[in-house]
């Protein structure tokens, strides 16, 4: 023991004396070395390095964070107004965003944790742990699995009539419970469909983006409405997924315009998708997006990996029947058509002045699912037209015979559980028996019922109908009765027959009016179809009107 003792006393001073050090200058050299460490460090975390200007960063880069804003064009289809953003200029200068966003990162602000998608773009991390709601969200919510969700049309409601697109995540989440939950933008439904359609004619929507547990949602449509939901699964990456998950928090209780023209739920889900990876935007090509035409984006350009139905009552019975169909077969929504017209022209007070004009026409349909059509896909009866244009060229002149503003129908299957539908139009026309451009405002609302037996399929119809004519204000009431025969290979054949109660006698020079017209799929995206017309007045002979037409889907 004593032999040790004095080994070790003789050690440590050896050690100190061989290096020159003493444990006083030790100290003061590592005091020195530490405070010259803090003092070159820039400011905020240890180690961090500061976020680059934005103009540093790559164009890439800049694209996302445009996406994650939401941009498209100039501006961000978010209202300016909204407190989703931290900058007053943010709508419309994505770099005084991001200049905003970072100095909330240097001031270490709590507001951060409402923007993890943010956070993640500047720092690479997620944000802190002591953002609770996020951490809860994370843990409640999982994306394990994506899926665009179209909702078919109501009935009862022609706002309805290009149905509704959504997401559902499910999974299993990090407290090992399985759930799904739906996320969709659109309009708060308060007002109801004819509130919401003052609304889009005035232009004051503003819509939102939720959260629901999907068998909400379930419940909703396809018991409460009697909508089907088709469920389209979507291949996203883990980091698309990831993305996506950040995003959708960012976007809780934030006001956003809505326009069922600029800015519906399909653009909605389309921004959503768009912001975790560029693979989601939709066609370039088109001037109004609809849910259905993004679905059938989303399969065409192989992102739709598995798809699933949950049908309606009224779908259940059509199936039961091995009435079949897929709405992404459905015919594109954009139409042009054209070919030759033959009309003969006369005077209700002079029957002997009439004569037959031959010539063509022209048909632009920016957004339609048309009675006359080959639409496959559907078994159901549908219109949802918006701003149809027809120029006609008669008599060496060309002139602009109609304009649809708004056409929505849907004639239901009363034998399937769907007793009544309704329908609604506005619209410009000029009159059938005359060669000119004048064209007179039309408005009108109605109800229908009808009855299939798969490729037979009538239909009853009546509708209030009011106009500014030549001759003054006129009101009417149209009956209507007709029937769609339908078959795979033969096409689809219109019947309709319509009579006018009218103010005015007549109603746009006609008391009554049968037609018959037929499509057929010549290849994909192509149709042929003939329409045949003939208009039976008050006074005088009847008219005809004969065109036969080639369209293009686009």
């Amino acid at each position: 023991m004593s032999a040790l003792s004095e080994s070790g006393r003789g050690f440590l001073p050896r050690f100190l004396s061989v290096t020159g050090f003493s444990i006083i200058r030790f100290f003061a050299v590592m005091l020195i070395t530490v405070s010259v460490f803090f003092l070159t460090v820039p400011s905020g975390e240890a180690g961090e390095p500061d976020p680059p200007e934005y103009r540093n960063i790559s164009p890439e880069r800049q694209d996302l964070w445009r996406r994650l804003l939401h941009y498209s064009g100039r501006e961000s289809s978010v209202n300016g107004d909204s407190d989703f953003f931290l900058s007053p200029e943010g709508f419309r200068d994505p770099e005084a965003e991001y200049q905003a966003t970072v100095r909330l990162l240097e001031e270490k602000s709590p507001l951060l944790c409402d923007y993890p998608a943010r956070y993640f773009f500047i720092t690479g991390q997620e944000v802190p742990e002591y953002c609770s709601g996020y951490r809860d969200y994370v843990n409640h919510v999982s994306f394990d699995e994506v899926f665009a969700v179209f909702a078919t049309e109501k009935a009862e409601s022609p706002i309805s009539s290009m149905g509704h697109l959504m997401i559902m995540v499910r999974g299993v989440n990090p407290l090992g419970i399985p759930q799904h939950y739906g996320i969709g933008f659109a309009a708060p439904a308060e007002r109801g469909s004819w509130g919401l359609f003052q609304d889009f004619l005035t232009g004051s929507i503003s819509g939102r983006f939720a959260l629901n547990p999907y068998d909400d949602l379930i419940y909703s449509y396809v018991s409460g409405e009697n909508r089907s939901l088709w469920e389209y699964r979507l291949s996203l990456t883990p980091e698309e997924r990831a993305w996506l998950q950040r995003h959708v928090f960012e976007l809780r209780t934030h006001s956003i315009g809505y326009s069922f023209a600029a800015h519906n739920c399909a653009s909605g889900v389309q921004e959503l998708l768009t912001a975790a990876g560029t693979r989601f935007q939709g066609p370039r090509s088109s001037l109004y997006l609809t849910p259905l035409e993004y679905a059938q984006h989303l399969d065409r350009n192989g992102l739709v990996t598995e798809i699933g139905l949950r049908p309606s009552r009224s779908d259940t019975v059509l199936l039961k029947q091995g009435r079949t169909w897929n709405p992404l077969e459905r015919n594109r929504p954009f139409r042009i058509g054209g070919g030759y017209l033959f009309r003969e022209i006369g005077s209700s007070r002079r029957p002997y002045e009439r004569h037959g004009l031959s010539g063509g026409f022209l048909e632009l349909t920016p957004v339609i699912t048309d009675l006359r059509d080959d639409a496959r896909g559907s078994p159901a009866i549908t219109e949802s037209v918006f701003l149809r244009t027809r120029l006609e060229y008669l008599g060496e002149r060309l002139f602009l015979r109609r304009v649809d503003l708004l056409s929505m129908k849907r004639i239901p299957d009363f034998l399937t559980g769907d007793a009544l539908g309704t329908s609604f139009a506005i619209s410009f026309r000029g009159e059938r028996n005359a060669l000119h451009s004048s064209l007179y405002p039309e408005a009108g609302l109605g109800g229908s019922t009808g009855f299939g037996y798969g490729i037979f399929n009538p239909y009853a119809e009546v509708s209030g109908r009011a106009a500014l004519t030549s001759g003054g204000p006129e009101a009417a009431m149209d009956f209507a009765a007709g029937a769609v025969i339908r078959q795979q290979y033969l096409g689809r054949l219109r019947l309709s027959f319509n009579y006018y109660l009218a103010s005015g006698g007549d109603w746009f020079g006609t008391r009554s009016s049968f037609g018959i017209s037929w499509s057929r799929r010549l290849m994909q995206d192509w149709n042929a179809g003939f329409e045949f017309n003939r208009d039976f007045r008050k006074r005088g002979r009847p008219l005809n009107e004969f065109s036969g037409a080639l369209v293009w889907f686009f």
